[in-house]
């Protein structure tokens, strides 16, 4: 499929609008990914985006494409705004007018302003404080508890005079999206980064959807049902979403809000709208986990990857030594690229490597905090030496490389490796650089390493009773001696995979050069943006 200039496509089928612009004439490329595999979707989102951008293409770009937005929806919306078409997009809100049934038969005609918040939330206040009375009624003989429970939590009834209007002004409760607002300011120093930065992009998602449905931005939390959240599933479907991302992702981080909502009194008590949905059946949950699992590298692909014809023309160190490093060690790519020259020791003469998360690193769970030894084969390639040639540049070992906003190196280092992966004809969707921690396990098993061994070298939880409580780990020598020398693949010739250093120590100098040039521009924008918010 012939893609237009302004559009991408991963090797996983997800599209991604790219914008090339120039400032100060360097070449910029900023991508966003469209979250859909779905090419029509695809185009509806990109011409959102063209269209904001086509009458002044050139003004706001390094501002937005440096706005965060990684959306393009969220995009297209701050482009229009910037670019003069704000009043475009002001949802004028209107009065409301809502007549009410009520249990005994009569009606209550409501008007509410919808642009005044405490005016939308008072009606909702009164409900609540009236509802006790209609559901006496709701449960009078003949009537059926099944009722009352059904009006109780979902709808509003008022006391008075059939056809009467009424005007409130009373104190409000709590709005979803202030309800949003309460879980990041609750939740945002103790999730990670990312999965903060994720909950909060899907609970929003959720907050814009649900003002489309029920066409006002005043919306309860505690008015929000099963049904909105239903509807919700399905609409994620419609576009694209798996099974596995609405249960694992999208559920979760409205249950989560839904859960601090209920615990603050901003949800009622019982069963929260976001729980017991069932999208997944059995069948499906295989299904999802053997489709998600990264698959080992086989022979054959080994030897495409490490074949010296390949390897040793990456234009880059990390693009050489994380595929080694990765086979020898089992280790995450995010563990591997945030390594200090400094994590790489010796311990009673054996030279380790130290996974850690002390300062700005991370690790994914308690197990993956670790010290292993460096595998032989590390050393007769060279990596030492390497680490000599890195060593004055102090920092990471591979001290070119800048964080992103979550704090990680990984991003793209992982997307440089994934393009290796298709130059060379390796292109299942499961085949990604975590399939050298499946390599590196599934040998380790094939040569009889016990499982409680392999997951200390590897990372993996362990918990049994007997591993966790009544025994101490294994020590240094006896990872060498009795894990990491059984990390062998004996049809690669790795003596002709040497360290160029004469090549790497040239292009980590043209690196450097360029890393600080750009960590000095980043901060001229930094200053003048502080500037700005200062000022304003």
């Amino acid at each position: 499929m012939k893609l237009p200039s302004h559009l991408a496509q991963s090797r996983h089928g997800v599209f991604y609008f790219r914008l090339t612009y120039f400032i100060n004439s360097a070449r910029k490329e900023k991508r966003w990914s469209l979250h859909t595999k779905i090419p029509a979707e695809a185009k509806r989102m990109s011409l959102l985006i063209s269209a904001a951008l086509r009458d002044n293409p050139t003004s706001h770009c390094e501002d937005i494409c440096n706005s965060g937005h990684q959306n393009a929806d969220a995009c297209s919306t701050e482009l229009i705004h910037r670019m003069g078409g704000g009043g475009m997009l002001d949802g004028k809100t209107k009065h409301l007018i809502t007549t009410i049934y009520s249990p005994g038969g009569g009606k209550t005609t409501l008007n509410v302003d919808q642009s005044d918040p405490k005016d939308v939330a008072a009606a909702k206040k009164m409900a609540q404080t009236i509802m006790r009375e209609n559901a006496k009624i709701v449960t009078q003989p003949n009537q059926g508890a099944g009722v009352a429970n059904q009006f109780f939590d979902s709808q509003s009834f008022f006391p008075s005079t059939s056809g009467q209007s009424v005007n409130i002004e009373i104190p409000s409760g709590k709005t979803f999206q202030e309800s949003i607002d309460h879980f990041k300011a609750r939740k945002e120093k103790g999730l990670a980064k990312k999965t903060f930065y994720e909950y909060e992009k899907m609970q929003q998602k959720f907050a814009d959807w649900l003002s489309t449905k029920k066409k006002t931005k005043h919306i309860d939390a505690w008015s929000v049902s099963r049904a909105d959240i239903a509807d919700f599933i399905d609409y994620l479907q419609n576009n694209g979403k798996s099974l596995q991302t609405i249960q694992k992702k999208y559920l979760a981080s409205l249950n989560g809000l839904f859960k601090l909502a209920q615990s603050s009194g901003a949800y009622p008590s019982g069963d929260l709208p976001t729980q017991n949905h069932n999208i997944f059946t059995q069948r499906d949950k295989k299904k999802a986990k053997a489709k998600s699992e990264n698959k080992f590298f086989d022979e054959d692909e080994l030897l495409k990857i490490f074949d010296p014809k390949n390897l040793l023309e990456r234009n880059k160190p990390c693009d050489y030594w994380l595929p080694l490093l990765g086979l020898f060690t089992g280790a995450r790519i995010t563990e591997l690229c945030q390594l200090k020259v400094s994590d790489i020791k010796k311990i009673n003469e054996i030279w380790a490597v130290d996974i850690n998360d002390e300062g700005d690193k991370t690790v994914k769970t308690d197990a993956g905090i670790r010290m292993i030894p460096l595998h032989p084969q590390l050393i007769s390639l060279g990596f030492l030496e390497y680490l000599e040639d890195v060593r004055p540049y102090s920092g990471t070992i591979f001290p070119y490389m800048t964080p992103d906003r979550f704090g990680h190196y990984s991003k793209t280092p992982g997307r440089r490796f994934g393009e290796y992966l298709n130059d060379l004809g390796i292109t299942g969707e499961c085949k990604v650089f975590h399939s050298f921690r499946a390599t590196s396990n599934n040998c380790l098993k094939q040569n009889g390493v016990p499982e409680e061994s392999r997951c200390q070298f590897i990372g993996h939880e362990h918990d049994t009773v007997n591993s966790a409580i009544y025994s101490e780990k294994h020590d240094m020598q006896f990872l060498l001696d009795n894990v990491a020398n059984k990390l062998t693949f004996p049809s690669i010739d790795f003596s002709q995979l040497k360290y160029p250093q004469k090549k790497w120590v040239a292009k980590l100098s043209h690196l450097m050069d360029m890393a600080q040039r750009n960590r000095a521009h980043e901060n001229v924008k930094a200053e003048k943006a502080k500037v700005l918010r200062d000022f304003f």
